[in-house]
């Protein structure tokens, strides 16, 4: 310690002392060098106390200087190169350096000062059409997570040995539950469908299917028959500690409730001896408690418990800790976010995290589907 004490000058010793991990100080304490080269030669560059600058000086040959000239020249005219060590660490000292020199203009833009690791953590910006930041990632493993319990539940509806229908519910349950694995749905031998209908589409209390979306399923289920499995979900999973199912699955209740009224007692045979089968309607979500809200009613789990055939009302948002929380419901709001990124310039700026709602649900399709099929592929689910 000593040694470095009587090296360090005042204007780097604060760049080594953030920079250096305790591994790496324990290993310069315990094991010194036989000179002074290494860390003389950190000072004179301005360079990080990590073990990776310590491997680059060391293979520089004697052309140190030049070479770290080369790396802030690319990287001045746009090559930074965010897959090397030495691009990344010597990017953050200039950085450090600009920071500890400006810092009020950052203060004053709300940005803190970044360490070597959360710079070296950040997503890369250009060349791509979105860009997720870890907070994302973990919201598509749990919407992975969320696919496969819906999943097992049409599974289970497929056992009934009926033909079974499952429709999407736009926005969320389309794009972020059923169309991820709708290839698998297929295989296993259901149909997809999707419709939109927004908790919003109401009059009153009676929230209603656009016309072309009911009759779209009403012609399925007269041609088919099927058990029917509706997929959303929402944000707000609980009320009062209990499962709550989103306000859009009243739409469904009411379209098969009217099914129900038309066809009840015989009236709507498709011939003379052969009715059509009434449904029976049950919620589901991941965490089931004993009584359900769909919006804000109350029912009990079993709900209506008769029927030739099911409506099943699938909330894929379970209430524990890790899930999704719904949290890709309006996908649009993400086109505003702006995260912070690595420019090619091998500098922090500042982009939103899709430049379009489109490409931001097929962005999240795709990770979601690539999750999905790693977990089923190790589940007893797996075909």
């Amino acid at each position: 310690m000593h040694r470095l004490n009587r090296i360090l000058n005042r204007g780097y010793r604060p760049l080594f002392f953030e920079s250096a991990r305790p591994e790496f100080l324990a290993d310069l304490l315990n094991n010194p060098p036989a000179d002074d080269f290494l860390i003389e030669a950190l000072q004179e560059h301005n360079l990080p106390a990590t073990e990776a600058m310590a491997v680059f000086v060391a293979s520089a040959n004697g052309d140190l200087g030049a070479r770290i000239k080369s790396i802030r020249e690319e990287s001045a005219e746009g090559n930074f190169n965010p897959d090397s060590r030495a691009h990344l660490e010597i990017r953050w000292s200039d950085y450090w350096s600009r920071w500890h020199t400006d810092h009020q203009s950052y203060w004053r833009r709300g940005e803190a000062m970044l360490s070597l690791e959360e710079f070296a953590n950040l997503p890369w910006g250009e060349g791509v059409p979105v860009v997720l930041t870890a907070k994302e990632e973990r919201i598509t493993k749990a919407c992975a997570r969320e696919c496969l319990a819906v999943y097992g539940l049409v599974r289970s509806v497929l056992e009934r040995n009926n033909p079974v229908l499952v429709i999407g519910n736009m926005r969320y349950g389309g794009n972020f539950v059923v169309k991820p694995m709708e290839r698998q749905l297929k295989e296993a031998g259901a149909e997809v469908m999707y419709c939109y209908v927004r908790s919003a589409d109401r009059d009153e209390d009676y929230v209603r299917m656009s016309l072309p979306d009911a009759e779209k399923v009403l012609q399925y289920v007269t041609v088919k028959l099927p058990d029917v499995v509706v997929v959303d979900g929402t944000g707000t999973c609980k009320m009062y500690g209990k499962t709550r199912l989103p306000d859009s699955m009243w739409g469904y209740i009411n379209l098969f409730d009217a099914w129900n009224a038309t066809h009840r007692g015989g009236s709507g045979r498709s011939d003379s001896t052969k009715p059509k089968p009434s449904y029976s309607m049950r919620p589901w979500s991941p965490d089931m408690t004993d009584k359900v809200y769909v919006g804000s009613y109350e029912f009990d789990s079993g709900m209506h418990a008769s029927g030739d055939r099911e409506l099943v009302l699938a909330s894929s948002i379970g209430m524990c800790d890790d899930s999704s929380d719904a949290a890709f419901d309006d996908a649009n709001v993400y086109i505003e976010y702006k995260i912070q990124v690595l420019c090619k310039y091998g500098v922090p700026t500042y982009r939103p995290i899709a430049y379009s709602e489109t490409s931001f649900v097929l962005e999240v399709q795709k990770r979601i589907a690539l999750e999905f099929e790693t977990l089923l592929s190790s589940s007893p689910l797996s075909p």
